[in-house]
């Protein structure tokens, strides 16, 4: 088991940028949702599972965080037969597994995030930063966007190894606004939140933004909103025009939220009393 903040405090970052992300690939949870199996000992019918958004360990007891909106499925609602499971790396088994979720999630719709237990030991997890996030910030996200831009895409145990993907990108606005989408599924209001200058592909909600100065875990991928950005061109023989054209901009619930919530402390003291 690694604590990421330990093998941080060992590495620098930006000299040792592709052996950490190594290393805090094995703390990203891919959600699913499949068919249940009662012959299956983990309940599910691999066969059958669908990706739908990307999660990360907190505590080294199996404790991790996505978002609330990846949980309640506003598109598609489960059946009957149906559950959410989590695809994780296994130390134990050295490969990945799927378990389904056994327990209800903590959700906390003011901030679009959830707490699952999943009561195992993973390989690594990561640590939440609680300071100030600054414009011009280097950050990274990292999690598993959706096969061919599709959400709820089949995918097989086989090939999830090295496919969580990373980007590069830095911080372009951190004000106070309100981000209402989905038919008010997600409904974050008079909050604190992350801009960045970098689309982020379907399936990526509920991922983990990286500090590029130290690889402490900033933020929290919520989605994308569309923005009119104008822009003036010039064409050969006609005046000048201003353009119109809508592009996606992906918002970010700082950590600092998290770490706010009382109900979520005892999960971090665990996991930071256990490195």
């Amino acid at each position: 088991m690694m604590n990421c903040k330990t093998e941080i405090a060992e590495l620098n970052l930006k000299e040792n940028f592709t052996q950490f992300i190594a290393h805090a690939q094995k703390a990203i949870l891919m959600i699913v949702r499949g068919k249940r199996s009662r012959s299956q000992p983990d309940g599910l019918k691999k066969e059958t599972c669908r990706q739908i958004g990307t999660g990360f360990f907190i505590s080294p007891k199996g404790t991790a965080v996505t978002n609330r909106h990846v949980l309640k499925l506003f598109d598609e609602p489960l059946t009957e037969d149906e559950t959410l499971a989590a695809v994780y790396y296994d130390p134990g088994l050295e490969q990945y597994q799927c378990v389904a979720l056994k327990e209800e999630a903590m959700t906390f719709r003011q901030i679009d995030i959830a707490i699952l237990e999943l009561h195992c030991k993973p390989e690594s997890w990561l640590p939440l930063y609680e300071g100030r996030v600054h414009l011009g910030e280097g950050i990274c996200p990292l999690g598993y966007p959706a096969v061919n831009g599709q959400e709820e895409a089949a995918f097989s145990l086989d090939d999830i190894e090295g496919r969580a993907r990373f980007c590069c990108a830095s911080v372009c606005s951190v004000r106070k606004q309100d981000f209402v989408c989905n038919k008010g599924l997600i409904e974050l209001r008079g909050k604190r939140l992350i801009e960045i200058d970098r689309y982020m592909a379907n399936g990526l909600s509920g991922s983990p933004v990286f500090r590029a100065s130290d690889g402490q875990v900033m933020g929290v991928v919520v989605g994308t909103k569309l923005h009119v950005e104008h822009t003036l061109y010039t064409a050969v023989y006609e005046p000048r025009k201003e353009k119109e054209r809508l592009r996606p901009l992906p918002f970010i619930v700082p950590t600092s939220y998290v770490l706010s919530v009382e109900e979520i402390l005892p999960f971090i003291r665990s996991g930071q009393s256990s490195s």
